[in-house]
């Protein structure tokens, strides 16, 4: 079904988080979503029958559905769903059904730049061809189970290391949203503050930005 070599790490007590890279037998196209800035569609190539496809395209919901399924005969899936489209599945230990690990499992399609559908970041050619991105299941407005994130952790890296203020404001996004009880996942915050820096909306100078972002949350 995929590799879980990518990504795994510890996010709570007995709570880990994977992110797990699906390769399927088939092409998929990524497609500029025009409605839904930085996401792409996965458009299938012509009579693929496949769980996780859906009138052509990859589907969220399906994608989700299939890999439930073959994961029920072993695990027991979580039954509650969020907004970030992962699954969670529980692990429950032999002998105590009373203590279980719960791991998060992020799906994503790997993809190289000669497929990157969106407007180009600012980094040299060579960079871009030499890592991956990926097509990540995350719910956006308006909704389309057809709809991926567009990500690249280490395209991102390399921008953020271009921009030595950055990891300051990082951290602040995500202090003020944990305070609002707002639940972004740091990989997401780190995406929106990416396509700022890349859109040119956030000041260089950190005090510029930080009392913009006072002003406009009414922070005194």
């Amino acid at each position: 079904m995929g590799s879980t070599s990518e990504y795994l790490r510890k996010i709570g007590n007995n709570e880990y988080e994977l992110h797990l890279n699906i390769k399927f037998p088939f092409k998929l196209t990524p497609i500029r979503d025009d409605e839904r800035k930085g996401f792409v569609m996965l458009k299938a190539e012509e009579n693929v029958k496949h769980p996780a496809i859906w009138k052509g395209f990859l589907n969220r919901a399906a994608l989700k559905g299939w890999i439930r399924n073959m994961l029920k005969p072993k695990y027991v899936p979580h039954n509650s769903l969020n907004s970030y489209d992962d699954l969670n599945i529980k692990f429950y230990r032999v002998f105590n059904e009373n203590a279980n690990i719960c791991l998060h499992i992020w799906p994503m399609v790997e993809f190289d730049y000669s497929k990157w559908p969106l407007p180009a970041p600012k980094l040299p050619e060579s960079t871009l061809k030499a890592l991956p991105w990926y097509a990540v299941p995350q719910m956006t407005t308006p909704i389309d189970q057809r709809s991926f994130m567009a990500w690249s952790p280490e395209w991102e890296r390399c921008i953020m290391e271009m921009n030595p203020q950055s990891q300051k404001v990082r951290i602040l996004m995500m202090d003020v949203m944990s305070c609002m009880d707002i639940p972004y996942p740091e990989d997401v915050i780190q995406t929106l503050l990416v396509q700022a820096m890349l859109e040119e909306k956030m000041p260089t100078d950190l005090d510029l930005f930080l009392s913009g972002f006072c002003r406009d949350l009414k922070v005194t």
